[in-house]
């Protein structure tokens, strides 16, 4: 039996890969296909100009992509075919069934959280449907088919036989330990117009469930749907969670893991036993989901000591009423003050706002930036538009209450982080970007506070944007080499670091020293050579060598030797990007000599085409900043021209 599985705009797809190695284990043969991406939003405007752009948006497929997947299909010749969707992407899922079915008359089953939670809508534009947990109901249905046996009773599935539905009960949850690890690998995978998922960053559910009910949250109706099948929040034992990671070690050498657990640390039992483990035998820097209710010093070292980098908090609002009647989150703005202390100290943290929520007044608003400007730097800000889901609670209250006019999926499918948009009222945009300029503390709080009482500024959102983005200062991202904190800080898996030296020679051993101290046992590759004119900066072979025998220092060389070329990018040979590249750099390092960098711009896109990961400057006053390449086109501009900056008076 060979089935073909498509995943709508996520190339990470847990459950399709959940879902794919269990039909294997049972003999079936399938097939992958990612079809679209999610894409960068336009510049975000609430982390304003001087931050990288994120991947928030959907890249719409068009016919050519729609023709390319019935080819694929074509090619396969598949017994079954499966498509998972979420509701943003129903109307895609809607289009692609009815293109595939133009050509082909293989049946269709329609799987995920959009068909769980709407299936009346969904069985109209498809043969089958999946309800809930899918992985043993696909795999009936698999035997089901491969067997010619009946498949109108099979728990789980809604089928539509010549216009007769029929519609059968969900089974027990599952127990997560019978599961087979996820299918990462390459074999009988297809893109289309999309990239492969980066496994380095590996993705791990420990749990399914969560123990909230937020009312904009599927949860809220899963939890009531999977009444009476078991227990809703699992765990995987923590030796089936430990095996899982160090199969991915060792298979795809892994960097970070990231745990997309809903709710990572509610089960103190379970957690503390498996950081433990986790430090024991997997060592790895790991990103999760937090809420206030658990925070703890005690919980927050032992997060940090087990390799927590980073970490996600939601907060959705300063108005503990909108929180508590509108949200059903029980946070008091105490309680969220009091983690935010504890844990902005110990862990780069990011807090989730929701805007756009039509049950907001401005002072919900005013509360929301009075609790931000509570919290101690360093901490980022996310704010997410809030989306109406189908059947959600807060959609059906919506909707009741007469603050939205429809309740389905479409501004769902639009982006999800905030940019700038003229539909929304000055005032309340002006609001927004003031929530997000919380998190920058180059902006005086006295500023903020004025600003909120200031309607002649509020009503010009674009000039409060201008003159914000003007007073944070990359001294926001900058931080003491020597002391290693924050930049250095939350770097982790670095084996491999490209170093540029076009600063004073005597910086080099400094920055060498603090590097092998942060990332013990790296190795630390020098570029040099005879450049042309354009790369004068970078320090020639004979200092450099006279510099590793003085210092006895243990780094590779790479001594690039002109060769004039004629394939450049910007004048850098294809043959230096190339050597580069090859090397699979995990972290670039930028010697500048003077304050401004001003001399470097082919040097500083030299470490940019390098590949890595990870590209730092390093400045004579002993600070560092990221170089991204957005930020680097505007220098590079602002040096061409000579810009000195607007007059940023309102």
């Amino acid at each position: 039996m060979h089935i073909v599985l498509i995943s709508l705009y996520d190339t990470g797809a847990a459950g399709l890969r959940s879902l794919s190695s269990l039909l294997q284990l049972h003999g079936h043969r399938v097939s992958l296909i990612f079809y679209g991406e999610m894409g960068r939003t336009h510049k975000e405007f609430h982390q304003f100009s001087k931050i990288e752009y994120s991947q928030n948006v959907p890249m719409w497929c068009n016919e050519r992509e729609r023709e390319e997947l019935v080819q694929v299909l074509r090619n396969l010749q598949p017994d079954l075919i499966g498509i998972s969707l979420r509701s943003a992407f129903v109307q895609t899922a809607i289009e692609l069934t009815e293109k595939i079915k133009e050509k082909l008359s293989t049946p269709i089953i329609w799987g995920g959280i959009h068909p769980t939670i709407c299936p009346e809508e969904s069985i109209q534009h498809t043969d089958m449907i999946c309800l809930g947990e899918g992985e043993f109901p696909i795999l009936d249905l698999a035997n089901s088919l491969a067997e010619g046996k009946d498949i109108t009773a099979i728990p789980n599935l809604w089928v539509n036989k010549r216009g007769e539905v029929f519609k059968n009960d969900f089974r027990p949850l599952n127990d997560l330990d019978s599961l087979p690890f996820p299918d990462l690998t390459e074999e009988n995978k297809y893109y289309i117009f999309s990239q492969p998922f980066n496994v380095k960053m590996y993705s791990i559910m420990t749990s399914r469930g969560c123990p909230f009910n937020c009312t904009f949250c599927c949860n809220s109706i899963l939890r009531e749907i999977y009444t009476g099948k078991g227990r809703y929040v699992r765990r995987r034992s923590i030796d089936n969670v430990i095996s899982e990671l160090l199969m991915a070690k060792e298979s795809y050498n892994i960097a970070e893991v990231i745990i997309q657990d809903d709710i990572f640390v509610d089960d103190p039992k379970w957690l503390y036993p498996f950081l433990e483990e986790y430090k024991k035998k997997i060592s790895l820097p790991f990103a999760c989901f937090l809420h206030s209710r658990f925070i703890s010093e005690p919980l927050v070292k032992s997060l940090k000591d087990a390799g927590l980098y980073t970490a996600d908090l939601g907060i959705q609002t300063g108005s503990e009423k909108i929180r508590r009647d509108v949200y059903h989150r029980r946070q008091s703005n105490e309680e969220i003050v009091r983690s935010a202390n504890i844990l902005n100290r110990e862990i780069a943290m990011a807090y989730d706002i929701i805007i756009d929520n039509p049950f907001e007044t401005k002072e919900d608003l005013i509360d929301t930036i009075n609790l931000l400007l509570h919290f101690p730097h360093p901490f980022r800000v996310h704010l997410l538009t809030l989306t109406f889901f189908p059947k959600y609670p807060i959609t059906v209250r919506a909707v009741e209450k007469g603050l939205i006019q429809r309740h389905n999926a479409d501004i769902s499918a639009k982006e999800w982080l905030m940019v700038y948009k003229e539909e929304r009222p000055r005032e309340i945009q002006s609001l927004y970007l003031l929530m997000a300029a919380t998190q920058h503390a180059s902006v005086p709080m006295d500023f903020i506070l004025k600003t909120m009482k200031d309607k002649r500024l509020l009503n010009h959102p674009k000039k409060l944007f201008d003159l914000l983005d003007a007073m944070i200062e990359e001294k926001d991202y900058i931080q003491d080499y020597r002391k290693r904190e924050k930049l250095l800080e939350h770097l982790d898996g670095i084996k491999r670091v490209l170093v540029i030296p076009s600063g004073k020679i005597s910086s080099i051993a400094t920055i060498l020293q603090s590097i092998r101290e942060k990332f013990p046992g790296c190795l630390c590759v020098l570029l040099t050579g005879n450049f042309p004119q354009k790369y004068c900066t970078i320090l020639s072979p004979e200092k450099i060598t006279a510099f590793t025998k003085k210092e006895r220092e243990p780094v590779e060389l790479i001594v690039y030797l002109k060769n004039d070329h004629r394939f450049k990018l910007f004048g850098i040979e294809y043959a230096l990007i190339r050597q580069l590249r090859e090397k699979k750099f995990d972290l670039a390092i930028l010697i500048h000599e003077n304050e401004e960098g001003l001399g470097y711009i082919h040097v500083e896109l030299l470490a940019l085409l390098s590949g890595a990961k990870h590209t730092l400057v390093f400045k004579p006053n002993h600070s560092v900043i990221r170089l991204h390449p957005f930020s680097f086109i505007k220098g590079v501009i602002k040096r061409k021209i000579g810009w000195k900056g607007k007059n940023q008076g309102v």
